[in-house]
């Protein structure tokens, strides 16, 4: 199965960026030369309609997201490229984009692990594997109870959880099956997607814990889930890390039906604008 898709890509608009390299245009050139037919361009986004921002999301807000659109070329190779965002999740229902600018988007992700930002996403208190599963698993829950338009949403990254990789495998195993599966079976019946983020697969991160990933989803397709790729570069040289999706793959068995087709997808902005 060949990997044809792209749905998490940040440009040099996001503040974890700033690669003058990383252009929708070199992204187009990329994606031309490799097969892959949808791109989906989700800078990190911080809507000022809703209160909260941390400093480093507040400047990545709606006029500097719009930004994007005249960046785009009309001569795009014959790949589709949509427009989204990567939102932040902050538990309960504290979601960092409001309902005008979510319709506007092509795709969204939304992260339940950005656990790196201490006494924001995560409080500092959280330190051991049991204490970052049992978090875990309520932001999953909470998340999933919220009215949004899933069929065009992916959770990023949900095998990561980030700034607790070291730990990352204890945390794996201490989330209960049962649970997971309960979850997993939730998102099929919502529509919400689970992302494949391909940098894990090019990482240390995948090669040391196998075992766990294969489980993880392994689960999540047994569920029903559909999946989505992403490479979530942030710069040109992780373009490459969409080529090691093929390993999730090959490990769990995944067929061009557990894969989200984008092909649905676009021109969102063409309805519902981000004023």
């Amino acid at each position: 199965m060949k990997i044809t898709q792209d749905m998490h890509l940040h440009t040099l608009l996001s503040a974890c960026s700033q690669d003058p390299g990383q252009t929708p245009a070199a992204l187009v050139d990329w994606a031309a030369a490799h097969g892959v037919r949808t791109i989906c361009l989700t800078d990190h986004f911080w809507d000022e309609k809703v209160p909260g921002a941390s400093d480093w999301y507040a400047p990545q807000n709606r006029a500097h997201h719009h930004r994007i659109y005249g960046m785009l070329s009309q001569d795009t190779q014959g790949v589709t490229v949509l427009v989204g965002c990567e939102c932040e999740y902050l538990g309960g229902d504290k979601l960092s984009i409001a309902p005008d600018a979510m319709a506007a988007m092509d795709f969204i992700n939304i992260p339940i692990d950005h656990f790196h930002m201490k006494d924001f996403v995560c409080p500092a208190s959280v330190r051991t594997a049991e204490e970052v599963a049992a978090l875990y698993l309520v932001r999953f829950r909470e998340v999933l109870e919220l009215p949004l338009p899933w069929e065009k949403i992916a959770l990023a990254h949900l095998n990561d959880i980030l700034s607790f990789q070291e730990i990352l495998p204890q945390v794996l195993d201490t989330l209960p099956e049962a649970e997971l599966g309960t979850l997993f079976t939730r998102c099929a019946r919502l529509g919400a997607k689970v992302e494949i983020n391909t940098s894990i697969c090019a990482r240390d991160l995948w090669y040391r814990h196998i075992p766990q990933h294969r489980r993880f989803l392994g689960l999540a397709k047994e569920c029903g889930c559909q999946f989505t790729f992403g490479s979530d570069s942030h710069h040109p040289q992780g373009l490459t890390t969409l080529l090691f999706g093929q390993l999730a793959v090959d490990a769990v068995g995944l067929t061009e039906a557990d894969i989200f087709d984008p092909s649905g997808l676009g021109r969102a902005r063409d309805d519902a604008t981000i004023s």
